[in-house]
């Protein structure tokens, strides 16, 4: 697993970043990018894509059996949304 900017991707976004993967032989993008899936016509893409809830590490930390299931669960072209919980800034 790396991220996009050790890939050398930290350029590129969303269709870009996905074709650019595809094309280096990544299998799975997971993201925190919850609107990847309405901002881009997925359908042809073989990349299967796990979705996290939250991008922080100190959630996301919580959760990693359930991330790395749902990597391994991942097939091509595949979706799957892994509820991690959100962010929250403390009471005022």
């Amino acid at each position: 697993m790396v991220t996009a900017s050790y890939a050398g991707y930290s350029s590129l976004k969303n269709g870009r970043l996905i074709e650019a993967a595809e094309r280096d032989g990544f299998e799975v993008l997971v993201t925190g990018d919850r609107g990847i899936e309405y901002q881009l016509n997925l359908s042809r893409q073989t990349l299967a894509r796990v979705t996290l809830s939250a991008q922080e590490w100190p959630i996301i930390k919580e959760h990693l059996q359930a991330i790395a299931d749902a990597v391994d669960r991942a097939v091509s072209g595949s979706y799957e949304y892994v509820e991690c919980g959100k962010f929250r800034r403390g009471e005022r």
